[in-house]
């Protein structure tokens, strides 16, 4: 017996990306181009344009000819920074008549991502606990530093030391969507 363990939201993606094929779009993914999730979706595509940031979005719009015109439909990565994929549509739209845009951030993700800013703001240390592999957790440790000077991104406890804490008044944590509870 073969039982799919796809997260639904990854599976959407993959349907959205199936059907725009199918419709004749251009697939387009805002992602990290050598993530699995990334290049499963990408793999149910012919010719699926996988960019991992606005300046390649932008590059690649530059240098298309009939960018203007051309059927196209965007996704993201379920873990992609909000920022990055909302710099992204900017470019498109600007750039395309026949876009369609679907924002495929995963809501518990954008939830964590949004907290996960908030409490670097107020604090001195935020720690990030997570696979260093985890895209998810590399994303927040990015959205973290943006807010917080010291930024430690940690896989256990055992990492932490009383040093990182030095003249610490309020520390963070926080932790990828994949960290173990234990």
């Amino acid at each position: 017996e073969v039982v799919s363990a796809v997260c639904p939201h990854v599976e959407r993606i993959r349907k959205l990306a199936q059907e725009a094929e199918h419709e004749g779009r251009r697939v387009i993914l805002i992602g990290e181009r050598h993530h699995p999730e990334v290049q499963g979706i990408a793999s149910w595509c012919r010719d699926a344009r996988i960019f991992g940031n606005a300046e390649e979005v932008a590059k690649w719009a530059e240098e298309t000819a009939e960018i203007a015109d051309l059927p196209i439909t965007m996704v993201a990565q379920t873990t992609c920074i909000r920022e990055l994929f909302e710099s992204s549509c900017k470019i498109l739209k600007k750039e395309c008549t026949n876009v369609k845009i679907f924002d495929t951030i995963c809501y518990a993700t954008r939830k964590r991502q949004n907290e996960a800013a908030e409490i670097a703001a107020k604090v001195d240390v935020m720690v990030v606990v997570g696979d260093r592999k985890s895209a998810n957790t590399k994303h927040l440790a990015e959205i973290c530093r943006q807010n917080c000077s010291r930024v430690l991104q940690i896989e256990g406890a055992d990492e932490l030391s009383a040093a990182d804490f030095a003249d610490c008044r309020a520390a963070g944590l926080t932790a990828g969507a994949s960290t173990p509870a234990g």
